[in-house]
């Protein structure tokens, strides 16, 4: 959960276990209602380690709203026989920069 008011700084992820079998395996980052809200398809692979922004999420990490928003992940695995992540949500509580 982000806390109202907060300032996204940084999504990264960290891969745990190499994602093998597909080339095609992306990753959501999002809401309950728009799971691509804050990032939209970001290409996995076996050794990738990354932080993850589009010019259009940008403007969506400045302010998360007036009130907490719970943040969802999708892996889109295509063909993957494994792999294993960690999204890591780095944010500035109470930036309020609207």
């Amino acid at each position: 959960v982000v806390p109202a008011n907060s300032m996204i700084f940084a999504i990264e992820f960290f891969t745990k276990e190499v994602f093998t079998g597909s080339n095609t395996t992306e990753l959501d980052v999002g809401t309950s209602a728009d799971s691509d809200y804050f990032v939209d398809g970001a290409a996995l692979s076996a050794t990738v380690t990354a932080g993850i922004c589009s010019q259009a999420a940008a403007n969506r990490w400045t302010n998360v709203g007036t009130t907490d928003m719970n943040i969802y992940a999708d892996i889109e695995a295509g063909n993957a026989t494994a792999g294993e992540l960690y999204l890591v949500v780095t944010y500035i509580q109470n930036a309020n920069l609207a």
